[in-house]
């Protein structure tokens, strides 16, 4: 016979089984659009002189070439917005934001930074928020993956991460267009771009949250019916009215 207190902590583990905890957990609101570009100036004629990656929620769904313009859906996301409008949108901007940083890259070597000018230059793009809120924005840029500037997109305004790159600094806070595009881009352009894709990437995690509780439903009752052929007759009346 089993006993009483087993039977008792058998059913507690059943009832605080983390198969029904959901997906769509508590503080699961926040979240973020983020785009890293890798430009390299140097890069030889035919091959990728960038590379641009598009992330929600730190989940891949683009991939872009800056050779033939074109950007590529991957995962779920991926498929349910590259036929939309935005998507069409999103691939211009991405476009001009390859060519603008190659040339900004590139003139940077006319000036007196050419010394300090390293090949590759690393841009990240973020929107980031919860439901229902206004995204907010901003750009991250660098070389060979350090962050050297930051701008947030309610400032117009370069901060300074790492000392030593005061002379790049200055020669692009001073190009009003390329701060104006960088700014508009971090605001209007990712900010649509953010409201849109969420709307698909919610559907996507509340089916998954379907699927989950379903799957952990059925294991449920799997691990409850193991449970009940350890109990003996004169006690499964009692429990299968709880857990029936």
């Amino acid at each position: 016979m089993v006993p009483a207190a087993t039977l008792t902590v058998i059913f507690i583990f059943l009832d605080r089984s983390p198969l029904s905890e959901p997906l769509w957990a508590a503080g699961a609101d926040m979240h973020s659009l983020f785009y890293n570009f890798i430009i390299n100036p140097k890069a030889q004629p035919g091959d990728q002189w960038c590379k641009i990656r598009g992330q929600v929620d730190q989940k891949t769904f683009l991939f872009y070439n800056c050779v033939n313009a074109k950007a590529k859906s991957i995962s779920i996301l991926g498929g349910k917005i590259d036929s939309t409008k935005t998507w069409e949108e999103q691939t211009e901007t991405l476009r001009d934001l390859g060519n603008m940083l190659k040339q900004e890259l590139l003139d940077i070597k006319l000036e007196n930074c050419a010394a300090t000018a390293p090949a590759i230059l690393w841009a990240n793009l973020t929107c980031h928020g919860r439901a229902g809120e206004p995204p907010s924005g901003s750009w991250e840029l660098g070389f060979n993956g350090q962050i050297l500037f930051h701008i947030e997109s309610n400032k117009r305004k370069w901060t300074e991460v790492n000392p030593g790159s005061s002379c790049i600094k200055k020669k692009w806070e001073k190009n009003r267009e390329l701060t104006q595009f960088l700014y508009r881009t971090s605001t209007d352009d990712c900010g649509s771009w953010f409201e849109e894709f969420m709307e698909h990437w919610k559907e996507i995690l509340e089916t998954r949250e379907l699927r989950h509780v379903a799957g952990g439903t059925a294991e449920k009752t799997r691990a409850v019916l193991r449970v009940m052929d350890l109990i003996p007759p004169t006690f499964r009346c009692c429990c299968q009215r709880a857990y029936g």
